[in-house]
């Protein structure tokens, strides 16, 4: 039988179900009343044609015309009554204004047969005739209760008029009975009789209502029997079909595919398995698959999860390594499903594996790339974190030098020199820094540190710092700063990077007009987004090397690095910044007529958070370093000459020490009151010698001596290490004089120079 017959006979089923749903339903049955009635409407009247001629032959033709005439008349009127019913109606709902229509002319039809049979009854008055009467009445009632359970409340009204009929005419008979004097036994008997006959006819009533309730109940189970039938039929020819597909599937698979009973134990494998393993059905057949394919590097962690899997009849999803029947490597990755009969036991274990070795061997490649690629990464931080170290100890006494030889008397020609060994130095500098930042931020290292600060401030005292550059220069620097809520939560050191960054190339473009810095802001909720914009006059940027300008190394023609110097690292770092901390910077232009550089960044607000106290002012600490005994620790002779040249002349009491080892011994002989300590020295490092020293601090009692790093070391976490190690404050070399002499009088003073509380 086709999936089409099956479908079919399955829809036949569940259509005859809801045929006999509807014919049963309360409206159905009433309008199988109705219909069935009409058609034995004529058929009912040889009844009454029967009786009318029984009276007739009986002498009393008269009585006989009555009785049919009155019969015949309410069958009509009930007719007429449930024909317009069924035209109306033919299918569905049925209001209740019909069935009451139809009890009333059920009532019509059976007081016209009641009336008969009293006309029978009493016009004749014969105990015959009252038989007569009784036996056509009875008839009526049993023809009524026929239909009960179709239409209820005709049948049980048709039944009520007849027996109460009855009831009325023997009452009578035994009044007047009563009334002449005469014995009442014959009525007696006449009420036994009739009793008896009631009784027989309820019976009926009864036993026709059951057995049409019984017929229906059984008709129901027959027909749900039926569907059921159909649906299992169909059920299992489906399951058939999909068990020969899935046969077919599982045979021609590209995976492979076991089939082992509840125990474990193969009973199927299909030609996949064959020819990825190596082993024949008949090789492995009432085996355990672990047996035939695991080998020594085999990972027991998974073999015990298949295990879990099959005595627990749960699915699993394992990758394990077997091997083939020639001892081949053979990676593969199992889906087992549980299948069980339809009491819930466990029959079979359905394994689907794939081969995946090449994905094994590629994820190997891959695990072994990332890791050459975190190498590579780790040696160039080392290498760029060395570069910086080598660059800038020497860098520090060729800066440091020349601003001691800044000091000296000098003619103009010699003062111009050594302003440009400074300039360039502090230009080499600025690349070494831009490098560091570049390698962090593509390598996503970079930290941002948001603390409280004001924004208006920050912006104002970039500015600030780029006027001289300006004025310089002959450029108008206007800064229009809007109302800013304060505090707001950022990396101020970032932002101040960025802004000198924006301004800086301005006033180094912009050779002759003015550059304009306006910020304005947006809040939405906690959340406050500036919008810097930096407008300049100068030679502007081509619309086709736009967005090349924020690309590394890039500028915007080969012209402006002989032009105007620089390395082209700014706008890409203070991009990559800016993304960093959520915002972005966009720029438009047009050659000739200058640019604007427009920085976007969000900042949450700082709430009841303040910020950051500024740095010490030099002016409000004690000028005096008078007697201050200060110990230099550097193993670089030429870094201990320029620092300790550098503080020549203030009054302070300096001692020096080669190493960390000596540091410490110099710090317990001399009593040192602060100690500039470099970080990479032999013997022992400055980390190593300060944890030393604090330890014997503790030990000891004595008060805790300041000490500041002064390394060539630059990252975020080299200041971290000095500050974790017990140092105080952090200075990089190279160092300026002006910031070294600030930095001694603030701690000196109780209070860290601004290098610890920045960040820098």
């Amino acid at each position: 039988m086709t999936g089409t017959e099956g479908s079919s006979r399955v829809m036949c089923a569940a259509s005859q179900q809801r045929e006999f749903e509807i014919r049963t339903s309360v409206d159905g049955l009433f309008l199988r009343y109705c219909r069935a009635r009409y058609r034995r409407l004529l058929k009912r009247q040889w009844m009454t044609a029967i009786a009318a001629l029984g009276l007739a032959a009986a002498g009393h033709a008269g009585y006989g015309l009555l009785c049919a005439v009155l019969v015949v008349g309410g069958e009509l009127v009930d007719g007429a009554a449930i024909r317009a019913i069924s035209l109306r109606y033919p299918e569905g709902r049925v209001p209740a204004s019909a069935r009451r229509l139809a009890l009333v002319t059920s009532v019509i039809q059976g007081v016209s047969v009641a009336a008969s049979a009293a006309a029978v009854w009493i016009g004749i008055g014969t105990t015959s005739a009252a038989i007569y009467a009784t036996t056509f009445l009875f008839g009526t009632a049993v023809n009524a209760g026929i239909i009960r359970p179709y239409f209820r409340a005709g049948a049980d009204a048709r039944v009520g008029i007849y027996l109460a009929s009855l009831v009325a005419l023997v009452s009578r008979d035994i009044l007047l009975t009563a009334q002449t004097g005469r014995a009442v036994s014959d009525q007696v008997l006449m009420i036994i009789a009739i009793a008896a006959l009631c009784s027989i006819a309820a019976l009926f009533i009864q036993f026709v209502v059951r057995s049409h309730a019984h017929r229906q109940q059984a008709e129901l189970a027959l027909l749900t029997g039926n569907q059921r039938l159909e649906a299992s039929r169909e059920e299992l020819i489906a399951k058939e079909r999909a068990a020969r597909r899935l046969a077919l599937v599982a045979r021609h698979a590209n995976d492979s595919v076991i089939i082992t009973d509840a125990e474990g134990l193969i009973e199927w494998v299909n030609d996949t398995f064959v020819r990825m393993t190596g082993f024949t059905l008949e090789e492995v057949k009432g085996r355990n698959p672990g047996d035939v394919l695991n080998g020594d590097a085999t990972d027991p962690v998974a073999t015990a999860e298949i295990e879990t899997a099959r005595q627990t009849a749960r699915p699993a999803r394992v990758e394990i390594l077997n091997r083939r029947k020639d001892g081949g490597a053979l990676w593969i990755e199992t889906s087992l499903t549980p299948v069980f009969d339809k009491d819930g036991r466990h029959q079979m274990t359905i394994a689907v594996e794939r081969d995946i070795s090449e994905a094994k061997e590629r994820e190997a490649e891959l695990a072994q790339a990332r890791v050459a690629a975190e190498e590579a990464a780790q040696a160039k931080s080392r290498f760029l974190a060395t570069m910086s170290h080598e660059i800038r100890t020497p860098m520090n006494g060729v800066i440091g030098t020349a601003q001691l030889l800044a000091e000296t008397r000098l003619d103009e020609d010699q003062r111009h020199y050594v302003d440009l060994i400074v300039d360039s130095g502090q230009a080499l500098l600025t690349i070494i820094n831009d490098i560091l930042d570049l390698s962090k931020l593509q390598a996503g290292r970079l930290q941002i540190d948001p603390r409280p600060f004001d924004i208006a401030a920050c912006l104002s005292a970039s500015a600030e710092i780029l006027a001289p550059m300006a004025q310089g220069r002959g450029i108008a620097l206007a800064v229009e700063v809007a109302e800013a809520p304060a505090p707001l939560l950022g990396d101020s050191g970032r932002l101040r990077q960025i802004l000198i960054n924006l301004i800086g190339n301005a006033v180094k473009f912009t050779p002759e007009g003015r550059v304009d810095v306006r910020m304005s802001v947006r809040e939405a909720g906690d959340v406050v987004t500036a919008e810097i914009s930096v407008a300049d006059t100068g030679i502007g940027i081509a619309a086709d090397r736009l967005d090349v300008v924020f690309d590394t190394f890039t500028q915007a023609n080969d012209g402006i690095s002989r032009n105007f110097g620089g390395t082209g690292l700014g706008l890409a770092i203070s991009r990559l910044l800016a993304r960093e901390m959520g915002g972005d910077i966009v720029a438009r232009s047009e050659l000739g007529k200058g640019s604007v550089f427009t920085l976007t960044l969000p900042f949450a607000r700082a709430g009841d958070q303040r910020p950051a106290l500024p740095a010490a002012d030099t002016k409000a600490l004690p000028s005096s370093l008078d007697g201050k005994r200060l110990l230099i620790a550097d193993d670089n002779a030429t870094n201990r000459m320029v620092v300790g040249r550098m503080l020549a002349g203030l009054g302070l009491d300096l001692a020096f020490a080669a190493d960390g080892a000596a540091a410490v011994e110099a710090h317990g002989s001399t009593a040192a009151d602060l100690i500039l300590m470099d970080v990479s020295m032999p013997v022992l490092d400055g980390l190593d010698a300060t944890r030393e020293i604090r330890r014997r601090e503790a030990a000891g009692g004595s008060g805790r001596c300041p000490i500041i790093a002064l390394t060539a070391n630059a990252f975020a976490e080299d200041r971290e290490t000095c500050l974790a190690a017990g140092m105080d404050d952090f200075l990089t070399k190279p160092i300026r004089k002006d910031e070294l002499i600030a930095c001694i009088r603030a701690n000196l003073g109780g209070t860290p120079s601004v290098a610890k509380a920045a960040g820098f």
